[in-house]
């Protein structure tokens, strides 16, 4: 059995999260529980990275630290496309994580 690659074991960003329609955009409670959603994933995949970074440090072998790297490096990639979703909403996504 061979270990999943980072594509095949990092979750994938929601794109329902990232593709919102203008016109739902509009009303503005919509648009903070939006804002508080996509947050809320982007801390989630930060957390992510940081669990695979630990655990990389205790693996076992250079090509299972090599995974896991990967795989955390798959999560940051995630976060970036998140905070460039809240950039685009019109939000500082270091303050809308902050909760």
């Amino acid at each position: 059995m061979t270990a999943p690659t980072p594509e095949e074991s990092a979750s994938p960003t929601p794109a329902v999260v990232l593709s919102v329609s203008d016109e739902a955009l509009s009303d503005d409670g919509y648009r903070a529980a939006v804002v508080d959603l996509v947050a809320a994933v982007a801390y989630g995949e930060i957390s992510a990275f940081e669990r695979l970074a630990e655990d990389a440090k205790l693996a076992p072998t250079l090509a299972d630290k090599v995974e896991l790297g990967s795989m955390a490096a798959a999560q940051l990639g995630h976060v970036t496309e998140l905070r460039e979703r809240l950039h685009a909403l019109g939000v500082d996504p270091f303050e809308a994580m902050e909760p």
